[in-house]
């Protein structure tokens, strides 16, 4: 009995983050916390298995094992066990959260020599920001974008209007598109408004046509809403054995959660209205456990491929912090008329996030 009161709670809150994927942040946030947590909770689970099966507490054990078989059918197993089937010339795509946090010049190089080293034709930036063409003043580049576009060739696509947003923001996007010389070419893009103009925290998404091997897709290049620099665990004032200093901690979370969930509905719309294959990419921050990675992974009805669950070089694929891994919340989600023939992370020095590159092909038809 006593293993069952300790064990308990685990078991709860493992439940919960397997639910959370169902759960919209609007109505109940809180359980997208437990869907963070669920890889190091299933870990706990496991431990206590074990346990209880030393102990030959039974019950407690097939609990413990059902929950598990749940966590592990999540993880989609069965999608590394075929081969990717595809024809033509691979696509090396890109996506890449890389926010300028060294001096311009290092920041320049050390991003230049990156890309020059893996070569990808499409490279999805975000927190890089570049002005929109028709912004009055004069056009600049995030150093990071600028040295790719000058020491390497590669061509920066940003959409001819922007979504409004305040101070030194307006009329930019922090999301560009840069294509290798004649590697594909973009044929019609956009930005999708997500939110209304002086809202400077909220998610951003980019709509561009690829033509690629004689056959479009779309792209969509996400950032969704973040907490941003002052993050609710980090507060000074937060303790976690003192819960009169939760309240405000709390406060952030479930507001983010909260409009985070009404931008994804924006642009969940908005693939849904597609008719052409459709390749998501970007920043989630969200997990795979997440209700806002499965609200853009099903987008229109059609379930499309986790690249990285698909052909990844390791099993957890974590992207943040790069410092200190803890969870994967970049991604690279393919519509399922490509094949995905690799993922891959790269640690890089320059960047809180790791870069997820991927290569695709055409399915045969």
């Amino acid at each position: 009995m006593l293993l069952w009161v300790l064990t308990l709670p685990l078991i709860a809150a493992v439940a919960v983050g397997l639910a959370a994927q169902w759960i919209d942040p609007r109505a109940l946030w809180w359980p997208q916390l437990f869907a963070v947590l669920l890889p190091f909770l299933s870990f706990g689970l496991v431990a206590t298995a074990v346990l209880s099966l030393v102990l030959k507490v039974r019950g407690l054990a097939l609990v413990q094992t059902v929950l598990l078989l749940f966590v592990l059918v999540r993880t989609e197993p069965w999608a590394r066990l075929g081969e990717a089937s595809g024809e033509g010339e691979a696509l090396h795509l890109m996506t890449f959260n890389v926010p300028e946090q060294l001096a311009p010049e290092a920041m320049r190089d050390s991003m230049a020599a990156f890309v020059r080293r893996e070569a990808p034709d499409v490279l999805v930036v975000q927190d890089a920001w570049v002005r929109g063409p028709r912004q009055e003043r004069e056009a600049w580049e995030a150093p990071q974008v600028r040295g790719v576009v000058d020491s390497l060739g590669y061509g920066l696509r940003v959409p001819a209007l922007v979504p409004g947003q305040r101070g030194w923001k307006r009329g930019a996007t922090g999301i560009p598109l840069l294509l290798a010389p004649e590697a594909a070419r973009v044929t019609a893009q956009e930005a999708i408004v997500v939110a209304g103009p002086g809202d400077d925290e909220s998610s951003q998404a980019t709509r561009s046509v690829i033509e690629w091997e004689g056959r479009s897709f779309v792209l969509y290049n996400v950032h969704l809403r973040s907490f941003g620099q002052a993050k609710p665990w980090l507060d000074p004032e937060f303790t976690p054995l003192r819960p009169r200093t939760w309240p405000r901690s709390f406060s952030r979370l479930s507001e983010v959660y909260r409009e985070r969930a009404t931008d994804v509905d924006m642009i969940a719309e908005a693939i849904a209205a597609e008719t052409l294959p459709v390749v998501i990419a970007g920043d989630f921050n969200s997990t795979a456990d997440n209700w806002s990675y499965r609200e853009l992974r099903q987008a229109g009805g059609i379930r499309r491929q986790d690249a990285y669950r698909e052909a990844g070089d390791t099993v957890w694929g974590r992207t943040y912090h790069a410092d200190n891994l803890v969870v994967r919340i970049d991604h690279v989600l393919v519509d399922p008329a490509l094949a995905v023939e690799r993922a891959e992370m790269r640690n890089v020095g320059f960047s809180d996030h790791r870069p997820v590159l991927t290569r695709l092909r055409w399915r045969d038809e």
